[in-house]
């Protein structure tokens, strides 16, 4: 496991911040069989011309562990995973590798990312590609992929979502290798969809509370050379010498390499960070406080592109342009989040011996999903109830204090993919202190900043 962290203690009327990262570890196995069970195939064996249905994995590993609006934490133990899966949409690309250049001399042109297999009834100028020359995958609607749920049951692979039957390779084209792509947008809907030659794109803004990935398949030839990382080594092993070469002849994920079970899996990343907020009882005074609100500061707006002939563009670009992401509470997957909650870390007497992030604590809302970045400015609206003289009334204090998160990483950024834990010690009013350790929990070198305003 990768991890990466940082430990900023902040003490005020308020809070001290400790930053962690995380992510996922190893490879999920994946059992193969002609028709993945998927239901209408017909995949009988024989001849170039036979119909090969279009099976798509994706790496489990990344998607796990990320909580989103939609449907809630996608967890490989959570006994609610089932459902959530089915729910969740991922959609899926595939056009003509463009670097194929074999064959007739349509398949030398360049791949049109323009064309697609649907007759899309809204939409004029686009041309229908009834042989799979350019396009193999790509939604009715012209404007998404085709809808697809990953498979619950932990293989990796993906379901033909809604009425649509399987869709099979080209048969006028059984040998040509196709690039494939995959993408997550929780329920964002795009301002602007971009369909070019040379890809597609779409301007999206997000707002905190969504998930957002996409990926693509590696080189088929590059997985081969490494020997699948062990997912095919037993049916690359299992074939002749011919049928090793009429794959490696087409160098890509083709009917040929379908018809033995070889499939494309796409590795699908993040592309935002998560910050997730815990709250711990700092001292005696900390049941005083409360947390009513916390806010982050994120680039939120820019292009999304999830099919290219350049696969380097492929991923979340955003703009320079930032705005305040509000956290709200975890939602149940029917009903919008709802705002913050009042949070209260409680003191008792026997906490005093541990050190404050030995302490129970507790979770502050759902999580964060943000723009990768160097920094973030984070606000905690809190609230503050000091005891007056006997008889009198409790004097109110309300406060926002403001501090800057730094990466705590050698990277410089705060990476997607990486889920960071923003935890909050309570403290009643005192000056700002902030110990920034950059070994995380392991001793380091330390930086203090002694002046309240300097945070």
């Amino acid at each position: 496991m990768i991890r990466k962290g940082i430990i900023s203690k902040m003490l005020f009327s308020g809070a001290a911040l400790l930053v962690l990262a995380s992510c996922s570890e190893s490879y999920p196995g994946i059992d193969y069989d002609k028709t993945q069970g998927n239901k209408g195939i017909e995949n009988q064996e024989g001849g170039d011309k036979e119909n090969v249905p279009v099976m798509v994995f994706v790496n489990e590993q990344n998607i796990f562990a990320v909580k989103t609006r939609g449907v809630g934490p996608f967890e490989p133990a959570d006994r609610y995973n089932e459902e959530r899966l089915s729910n969740s949409t991922f959609y899926v690309y595939a056009f003509r590798d463009g670097n194929y250049d074999k064959g007739p001399e349509e398949l030398r042109r360049p791949t049109d990312y323009t064309y697609s297999r649907w007759n899309a009834p809204n939409v004029s100028g686009h041309a229908i590609d009834y042989d799979n020359m350019h396009c193999l995958l790509d939604g009715q609607n012209y404007s998404e992929g085709w809808p697809m749920a990953l498979h619950p049951h932990g293989s990796g692979r993906f379901e033909y979502k809604g009425d649509l039957e399987t869709p099979y390779y080209s048969r006028t084209y059984p040998g040509v290798p196709y690039n494939f792509f995959a993408y997550y947008w929780d329920d964002i809907t795009p301002k602007a969809v971009h369909r070019t030659a040379d890809g597609i794109s779409y301007d999206i803004e997000i707002d905190g509370s969504q998930d957002l990935m996409c990926g693509y398949a590696p080189n088929l030839k590059e997985e081969i050379d490494k020997g699948f990382d062990s997912r095919y080594y037993d049916i690359w092993n299992s074939l002749t010498s011919d049928e090793k070469r009429a794959i490696l002849n087409a160098g890509g994920y083709c009917a040929q390499a379908a018809n033995h079970g070889i499939h494309p899996s796409v590795d699908i990343k993040h592309c935002l960070t998560q910050l997730t907020f815990t709250a711990y009882p700092g001292n005696e005074s900390s049941s005083r406080v409360t947390i009513e609100g916390v806010t982050v500061k994120s680039k939120y707006k820019g292009t999304f592109t999830v099919a290219a002939t350049d696969l380097s563009k492929i991923g979340m670009h955003f703009d320079s342009q930032r705005t305040n992401m509000e956290l709200r509470e975890p939602s149940d997957g029917v009903n919008p989040q709802e705002p913050l909650k009042n949070y209260t870390a409680p003191y008792e007497d026997w906490m005093n011996p541990l050190e404050w992030y030995e302490r129970p604590h507790v979770e502050v809302g759902s999580s964060l999903m943000v723009a990768p970045d160097e920094e973030y400015t984070l606000v905690i609206h809190c609230v503050e109830e000091k005891p007056h003289e006997i008889g009198g009334a409790p004097e109110i204090i309300r406060s926002s204090p403001t501090y800057t998160l730094h990466s705590p990483g050698e990277s410089g950024v705060f990476e997607a993919g990486y889920t960071y834990n923003i935890s909050i010690a309570i403290y009643g009013t005192q000056q700002i202190m902030v110990y920034a350790n950059v070994q995380g929990w392991k001793p380091g070198g330390t930086v203090f900043k002694d002046d309240p305003e300097d945070n």
